[in-house]
């Protein structure tokens, strides 16, 4: 892959690889964003602003931000790629709760980079680089198409007053360059985020079309430090990321989903990265009769001895419910060895759509699990609704669930935030990128 450098208003790295069609916002009501309680309540909401925008696609996190009078206040930050060139939106948070007002808004067609497609798919807090008073932002926007538009990551800064984009990479046009965007290590004096990974999925290897990659950044530069690519046709390697952060000392383990395809003819799997080289430690193979293994993934210490283990995500699995009830798996962080299954409880559930640990709710002691469903049920008005469950390993069951209350609410994918309550997205996406 080569590598070059053009110089716009905003500086743009350009990464040369392989075309490719966002999917179609057919939703014609505003996403949102809840919060539901552990008894599967929700307890807050927020809404879109545009029909259609699918916002709540993306969940970001929230720091220090610009406010709208001057100054900087705390922000939380959420996508809605649905409309237009797509856009994040800044609302203000305050600890313990969802967020606050709506802050700004800023839109895909506003870059000083050029045209970008779904910007708003992932975002990334990066802290606060090179002494800024806010902290950077990486953005995704990984949709490329026939108009010449391609797949990019934009990074945001605020020197002096409201966000600006300060570089960009650029993916090739069928590569979803942008999707995922994790932070690896830590650094500098303001400890930000040094090195992150940019996900592209569908990227191709020669003949291995959408074999997938996952690209290692320097945050300050753009550079790539390494790359791990797919070594198989589909495989989709990219489609989900974890990680805990580490440093150049310690280097951070980053997990990466390929859930090849749905089918099961591509199998899933689910590799662990050293963030320092993108070198493979270990690798999880999918169970038998697991499909889309590796379609979500999460770390948590399930069994508390001092050791974050693997929750994998495979929702288009058949199960003793039914066909493509789904699953997510529990594997040992020490020796990658099974722990437990919680499998979907009805045909078409899809569970393992989105994963996110956690605290104990039960008081066995044990953290629990919260994780989405599509449901799946075509010809019924509330087919692909998406819901909310919250597992509880130590007890093997089912503590509350929450409901999309329409066909194509798409609730829970995806999760965030989750611990005493969990930040469920509603996108009310109508058609979406998934492994086939």
């Amino acid at each position: 892959m080569r590598l070059f450098l053009t110089r716009l208003s905003a500086p743009v790295i350009v990464l040369v690889a392989s075309a490719l069609h966002a999917p179609a916002a057919l939703a014609a009501k505003k996403g949102e964003v809840v919060r539901i309680s552990a008894s599967g309540v929700v307890v807050e909401r927020l809404r879109g602003s545009l029909r259609g925008d699918e916002f709540g696609s993306e969940i970001g996190g929230g720091d220090q931000v610009p406010a709208p009078g001057g100054g900087f206040t705390a922000g939380c930050v959420y996508g809605a790629p649905g409309v237009g060139a797509g856009r994040i939106v800044f609302f203000g948070c305050v600890p313990d709760r969802l967020a606050g007002a709506r802050l700004y808004e800023i839109a895909g067609e506003d870059l000083a980079g050029g045209p970008v497609a779904r910007f708003g798919e992932a975002t990334l807090n990066l802290g606060h680089q090179g002494g800024d008073n806010a902290v950077h932002w990486v953005v995704g926007a990984p949709a490329g198409g026939g108009d010449g538009t391609l797949p990019a990551v934009a990074i945001l800064h605020a020197p002096t007053g409201p966000y600006r984009e300060r570089l960009r990479l650029v993916g090739a046009g069928e590569s979803r360059f942008g999707w995922e965007l994790v932070g690896l290590e830590l650094g500098g004096p303001h400890s930000a985020i040094t090195v992150f990974a940019v996900a592209a999925p569908t990227e191709s290897r020669g003949r291995r079309g959408s074999a997938g990659a996952v690209h290692g950044i320097d945050a300050a530069s753009g550079e790539i430090l390494w790359s791990l690519r797919g070594s198989k046709r589909r495989q989709h390697l990219g489609y989900s990321m974890t990680a805990r952060l580490g440093s150049s000392e310690d280097p951070a383990r980053l997990i990466v989903g390929a859930p090849g395809r749905r089918d099961g003819k591509t199998a899933g799997r689910v590799l662990v990265v050293s963030s320092s080289d993108g070198r493979v430690l270990e690798r999880l193979a999918a169970p038998a009769g697991a499909r889309l293994f590796g379609f979500a993934v999460a770390l948590a210490d399930l069994n508390l001895d001092g050791v974050e283990d693997y929750l994998v995500g495979a929702p288009a699995s058949d199960t003793a419910a039914g066909e493509a009830a789904g699953a997510v798996y529990a594997f040992s962080g020490v020796d990658g060895s099974p722990l437990w299954v919680w499998a979907g409880g009805a045909p078409g559930q899809w569970l393992g759509l989105s994963i996110d640990p956690m605290t104990d709710l039960d008081g066995d002691g044990l953290p629990e699990v919260a994780a989405s469903s599509l449901f799946s049920r075509p010809g019924h008005r509330k087919d692909r609704c998406g819901g909310v469950e919250i597992f509880s390993p130590g007890a093997d069951r089912v503590l509350a669930r929450r409901l999309g209350k329409r066909g194509g609410d798409r609730l829970g994918w995806p999760l965030a935030g989750c611990f005493e309550t969990c930040q469920a997205g509603v996108p009310r996406q109508a058609e979406f990128f998934v492994p086939d």
